[in-house]
């Protein structure tokens, strides 16, 4: 488990020392790479494999100083400030808070975002097929992402008629998703109880509430808590006999009985492209933003034998990854 305090890996990902702006560098100077919450992500694996197979080899192209809030989403902003004062050239962040945080303490030195969802409306970028700020990257269609789930769980439960959703509504990727999901839900005539999780408490209450309404499915939306809460809620979940679902991969890892999501590996291969090109001297406003079209299901096999489940070979045969 990865300790929740902020914390410097001192990961030596290459060799090149650039200016505040993205221009070509000269020749023997290391790039210095701020990352900002990529770590606990496939995304991030996805991100250094990338890096090698474009020849940004650990300690020969580029140095990374790499920051993980530990899901203290109040410590964004300090965090990014941090990241400046080490002087990095370039800024790598997965997730809206962290990009919001980082676009805040710069507007000069360029930020490659990972996986997040819509940018405009999250007011990171006016343009994405031309950038107008310091911010670019790759995101995906939410609306998509929201209606193929609501289609997963009509797999998962034939007979679907209630769902609980547990989200946090001060993140706003999970609002706009708890928006979206009330609107497919009642569509497709699925009552949805959206119970909000901002800390532990808040936890405790939708627990109880869980046990009292007894929902055929629980949406696990709560990617910005710290990854006990999201076992928290497995254990509680396979207790009652009630099966999970959530967007991140990470959850499922903890225990969420399944995942649909961006495929976060191959989001991470694309972001190492952006950092090439930023490396070579490509101006951000020719860096359109890319919109990333892979989903990824991943089931967990021991949850489902716990909830004495079995899971549809519909829904098997589409799974990108299995943990047993």
């Amino acid at each position: 488990m990865i300790n929740r305090r902020t914390f410097l890996c001192g990961l030596t990902l290459g060799t090149l020392s650039a200016p505040l702006v993205a221009e070509a560098q000269e020749a023997g100077k290391a790039w210095r790479i701020g990352t900002l919450d990529m770590a606990d992500s496939r995304g991030w694996a996805g991100f250094r494999d990338g890096l090698r197979n474009l020849g940004l080899e650990v300690g020969r192209s580029v140095n990374v100083e790499f920051r993980w809030s530990g899901s203290h989403v109040e410590r964004y902003q300090e965090i990014a400030a941090e990241l400046l004062r080490t002087n990095v050239d370039l800024l790598v962040t997965g997730n809206w808070e962290s990009t919001k945080a980082a676009k805040q303490a710069t507007s000069t030195i360029p930020i490659v975002m990972l996986g997040v969802p819509d940018p405009p409306a999250a007011g990171l970028v006016g343009r994405p097929d031309k950038p107008d700020s310091n911010v670019t990257g790759i995101t995906y269609a939410p609306a998509d992402l929201t209606a193929k789930s609501v289609e997963l769980l009509r797999e998962l439960r034939p007979g679907l008629g209630r769902a609980a959703l547990l989200y946090e509504p001060h993140v706003w990727v999970s609002s706009v998703r708890r928006q979206r999901l009330s609107l497919l839900a009642a569509r497709a005539g699925i009552q949805l109880l959206p119970l909000i999780v901002n800390n532990r408490d808040d936890l405790d209450t939708a627990l109880a509430a869980l046990m009292l309404e007894r929902p055929d499915v629980v949406i696990v939306d709560l990617a910005g808590r710290p990854s006990d809460d999201a076992r928290t809620v497995s254990e509680f979940a396979i207790k009652q006999g009630l099966p999970t679902l959530s967007e991140s991969s990470v959850l499922v890892d903890a225990g969420v009985l399944m995942s649909f999501g961006p495929g976060l590996f191959e989001m991470g291969r694309r972001a190492a492209n952006y950092v090439e090109q930023i490396i070579k001297g490509v101006q951000l406003a020719d860096l359109p933003v890319e919109q990333h079209k892979e989903y990824e299901l991943v089931v967990n096999i021991k949850t489902a034998k716990a909830l004495g489940l079995t899971i549809p070979q519909s829904v098997l045969g589409r799974a990108h990854r299995v943990i047993e």
